[in-house]
């Protein structure tokens, strides 16, 4: 017995050493590390837990080297027939954000893909017609491919009173539309309650892959491609939903008589 009571204290006093060598490392959460890699704070807190656990998993163990953010509203209006009527989207009741990153290998400055990420929200209980609406987001598809199964998108809504927690409706990893340069989807409004008022956002994400070897240079890119995104509100109640198009900045406007519309820009910069 004594023996054992022995071995045992010799075997936790030697657990004990090892442990007092080791340093022990609070896990840092998804949020701090997406904040530390460069993305902001109004676009890390427009997103769920479950965005932001796939961002760090697209990023992995590569690092991210540059992070850049369009500016909130970049809103433009667009030709169209005199019997079409299209609205810009007011900065008031609606917001577009689009941030991307460029993902290196590690200890290299060679270029293994773009994280692009979109955001928007319609404030106080906008808009009034609440249906399907569409975005479409293209670029230089002789530069960058989609990377197959990245793609991640999340509509939310939330009660305007009691309560204000923001709740999951929609999930969806697969696009409706992906052609080469571009991929689009639709994304549904949820509308107002007999007795409560309704606010909606959503959010997506999804990985660019180089199509050859490209460089991060920092100051000393040399070549440039723009990502566009254009976010187009079905604003004719009687139209269910909008035709989607990727192939253009324009989005099916010219289907329904009334549309409303913002668009954004990233530009992202690499060597050859």
């Amino acid at each position: 017995m004594k023996k054992t009571k022995s071995i045992f204290c010799i075997c936790l006093i030697f657990v004990l050493l090892i442990s007092m060598t080791v340093p022990c490392f609070a896990e840092k959460s998804n949020y701090s590390f997406l904040l530390d890699c460069g993305f902001s704070e109004t676009f890390l807190n427009s997103l769920t837990d479950d965005m932001l656990a796939r961002m760090c998993h697209t990023i992995g163990e590569d690092t991210v080297v540059s992070v850049k953010k369009s500016c909130d509203y970049i809103y433009k209006s667009n030709n169209t027939s005199s019997s079409r009527i299209s609205i810009m989207l007011k900065e008031e009741i609606f917001k577009l954000e689009m941030e991307h990153a460029i993902i290196c290998k590690k200890d290299t400055n060679i270029i293994t893909g773009v994280i692009v990420g979109v955001g928007w929200e319609w404030f106080d209980s906008e808009p009034v017609v609440q249906k399907i609406d569409t975005v479409a987001i293209n670029w230089d598809g002789s530069v960058f491919d989609y990377s197959p199964d990245t793609f991640f998108l999340q509509e939310l809504y939330r009660f305007t009173h009691s309560p204000e927690d923001w709740v999951i409706g929609s999930e969806y990893t697969v696009p409706a539309e992906v052609t080469q340069g571009g991929l689009g989807f639709y994304t549904t409004l949820f509308a107002d309650t007999p007795t409560h008022s309704v606010s909606n956002k959503g959010a997506c994400l999804f990985l660019l892959d180089p199509k050859s070897t490209i460089y991060d240079n920092g100051e000393n890119n040399n070549e440039s491609i723009s990502v566009n995104t254009n976010y187009v509100h079905n604003a004719n109640v009687f139209v269910p939903k909008i035709n989607l198009d990727v192939s253009g900045e324009s989005v099916g406007i010219e289907e329904v008589l009334i549309s409303e519309h913002a668009s954004a820009s990233e530009i992202i910069e690499y060597s050859k």
